[in-house]
């Protein structure tokens, strides 16, 4: 867990990281479960990992950075994992819609003080 934070953070613009990753996420939210037993990779994902909140994080984050590389020009650059932030939420809000695994998620959405944002995405 620590390890993918220092990398996407040391490596915003790694778009081979962050295409396997959206990638897992996608398979894992749409992966069927017939009980908890089943869930134990969603629910980690959702619950020990913090997904949600996480995407939650860098979606609110300031994702505009000053480029500092020319002084001449003033110039700000978005963060290059955001597109993939977004692919993440809409995959989310589309479990959350469609899917079977919903009720993993809204539990935890129960669970939590603002779940606003889910509601609002």
């Amino acid at each position: 867990k620590q390890w993918y934070q220092r990398r996407v953070r040391a490596a915003p613009f790694n778009n081979f990281l962050h295409t396997q990753m959206s990638g897992m996420i996608e398979h894992i939210l749409n992966t069927k479960v017939n009980g908890y037993d089943d869930a134990m990779l969603l629910n980690y994902m959702i619950r020990d990992m913090r997904l949600l909140l996480k995407v939650e994080e860098a979606w609110g984050e300031k994702t505009i950075r000053e480029d500092h590389s020319n002084p001449c020009k003033k110039r700000v650059r978005r963060a290059g994992y955001l597109g993939h932030v977004y692919k993440i939420a809409t995959d989310i809000q589309d479990t959350l819609l469609n899917k079977e695994n919903k009720k993993y998620i809204l539990e935890w959405l129960e669970t939590q003080h603002s779940p606003t944002f889910w509601k609002e995405f």
